[in-house]
């Protein structure tokens, strides 16, 4: 059985968890049934791009997979080498990954091994985009098997999503009192805030196929390439008491 002192101690426990649920259900049923008004505040930054993400691909076929990887190796080491001369830091560059099957070929319902493929992927930061058309020229010269795409960002992107963030708050404080006004009422306290965070995209960016550096291939000019603007986005939700005037 309990002690005396243990019983009270529990029946002391119980009255204060059960005086905080009273507590807690007043202050919910407090805030709920008060006159309020919920908005989503919207901010938006654009800039212009001021780097840019090239995506690319080495790809070599060989009956034997050393000879295949050999070439492949050779030829990454050849573009990192000339990104190098056009001061294209290590840093920037990813080229992590790589990928070793077999290819056959089917006639009449038979399987014939055709070779080895080996397949390296390659990323590079550019961060003078007026170099851009020189690396890819780079990249080209390499013989590689194929350009992804070019997407660009920004450096900044932590400084535009607090300005992003700030006129998001502006913006819901803005729509909430121009709703009060309307309803001849007083925009009061903030009763809660939902954020779940910004996010950035670019408008007009430029996509290339490996099809459109053929003129890099023969020699010509490899044209400019205009990066598109970086519109970063942030939202919160926030409501609001009402107050009447």
């Amino acid at each position: 059985m309990l002690s005396a002192h243990k019983h009270r101690m529990l029946k002391s426990l119980a009255s204060i968890f059960l005086l905080f649920v009273a507590i807690a259900s007043s202050a919910h049923s407090s805030t709920t049934d008060r006159p309020s008004v919920s908005v989503v505040g919207v901010g938006q930054v654009e800039v212009p791009a001021d780097l840019a993400d090239i995506s690319l691909g080495f790809r070599v076929e060989n009956k034997d997979s050393s000879k295949a990887m050999d070439e492949v190796n050779r030829r990454l080491n050849y573009l990192l080498k000339q990104l190098g001369d056009h001061g294209i830091d290590d840093d920037d560059v990813v080229a992590g990954s790589i990928r070793i099957h077999p290819r056959y070929d089917y006639r009449n319902d038979q399987e014939l091994f055709r070779g080895y493929s080996v397949d390296r992927s390659v990323s590079i930061t550019v961060k003078d985009l007026g170099n851009l058309p020189n690396v890819l020229s780079t990249a080209v010269d390499s013989k590689l098997s194929n350009i992804n795409g070019v997407e660009y960002r920004s450096g900044n992107h932590e400084r535009l999503l607090e300005q992003a963030r700030e006129a998001a708050i502006a913006n819901s404080k803005q729509k909430a009192n121009a709703l009060a006004v309307g309803f001849n009422a007083t925009l009061g306290p903030v009763f809660s805030v939902v954020y779940s965070g910004g996010e950035s995209s670019t408008r007009s960016g430029v996509q290339l196929e490996y099809a459109m550096t053929s003129k890099a291939r023969s020699g010509q000019s490899a044209g400019r390439y205009i990066p598109g603007k970086i519109t970063v986005t942030d939202r919160v939700e926030v409501v609001f008491e009402l107050l009447p005037k």
